[in-house]
């Protein structure tokens, strides 16, 4: 008795998490993205930010300044470059500006990351985390860059 029960609650606690992670909202309305994403260029080209990222658990920010996180995990800060700092008042000041920025798009964004910048000062690549759970969802901005041909025999 006390195996079938416990294999009767196994089996519900796997169709559980399993419809938990089949099920899917549907996708997320993108339709003006990328406009909107182009209002937050001015605002990462004056703090010269390589990445920036707002999560109750996790605030990590490089630009300009030097890199800087309330949170020393590796999941936290893996995008940003050493050595990492502690938040001093310029660099939270500087965040929030930027950040709001961000929320300003309308563009719901976990992370902005791998911003370079060319010569003159303007954003030349970038790569905007619109990822929520376990859905992967990314803007990669790079103006000129082709797709590259097939190749013979690719799957």
């Amino acid at each position: 008795m006390w195996m079938k029960t416990t294999l009767s609650m196994l089996a519900i606690g796997i169709a559980l998490i399993t419809g938990l992670m089949i099920q899917s909202d549907s996708p997320p309305d993108v339709s003006g993205d990328i406009e909107r994403l182009e209002r937050i260029f001015p605002v990462l080209e004056k703090y010269k930010v390589v990445s920036i990222r707002q999560q109750d658990w996790c605030s990590a920010f490089e630009y300009s300044r030097g890199s800087f996180a309330t949170n020393t995990a590796s999941n936290c800060n893996y995008a940003l470059s050493e050595p990492i700092h502690s938040y001093d008042r310029q660099a939270r000041a500087d965040h929030h500006e930027v950040w709001k920025g961000i929320m300003a798009s309308k563009v719901k964004l976990l992370m902005v990351k791998e911003c370079t910048y060319d010569a003159h000062g303007a954003l030349a690549s970038a790569v905007f985390d619109r990822s929520e759970a376990f859905v992967r969802h990314y803007y990669y901005y790079k103006p000129g860059y082709t797709l590259p041909a097939d190749e013979p025999g690719e799957a």
